[in-house]
């Protein structure tokens, strides 16, 4: 998340920010396929309860879309300018820092979006379902 703030807190970038923050996602990039699992275990955790425990207040129905922009926003946009950062090999310094700024503008969505799920679980858990009467 450092690179996030050196590309949203101040105007420009040094060579070596963007050098240091290139590396970094080159190096996400290249990982092997079980380190992207383990990244992705909590957040499949979080989703399989999240949606086991629905009980069809308004406040659940409002998570799910929520839910899906986060991971829309992190398979499309994430993904999509980490695998630029990490294959465009000749881009200049300014095309560089263009992609670290899409990614910490698409990180920062995606935590506000984030806060707002926590706050929607948070309502969603006061909510009292009424019991179902077995007849």
């Amino acid at each position: 998340m450092f690179c996030d703030h050196y590309s949203l807190v101040f105007p420009s970038l040094t060579p070596a920010q963007i050098n240091t923050c290139t590396s970094y996602y080159q190096n996400a990039f290249h990982q092997p396929w079980y380190t992207s699992l383990v990244t992705s275990l909590p957040i499949l955790i979080g989703a399989i309860i999240m949606f086991r425990n629905i009980k069809r207040s308004i406040y659940d129905a409002l998570s799910i879309p929520v839910f899906l922009g986060v991971a829309a926003l992190f398979l499309l946009g994430i993904k999509k300018y980490i695998g630029l950062l990490a294959t465009e090999i000749q881009a200049t310094n300014s095309t560089k820092e263009g992609y670290l700024r899409q990614i910490a503008y698409i990180h920062a969505i995606i935590g506000v979006l984030l806060v707002l799920l926590l706050i929607l679980q948070g309502l969603a858990a006061k909510v009292k379902v009424p019991a179902k009467k077995n007849l």
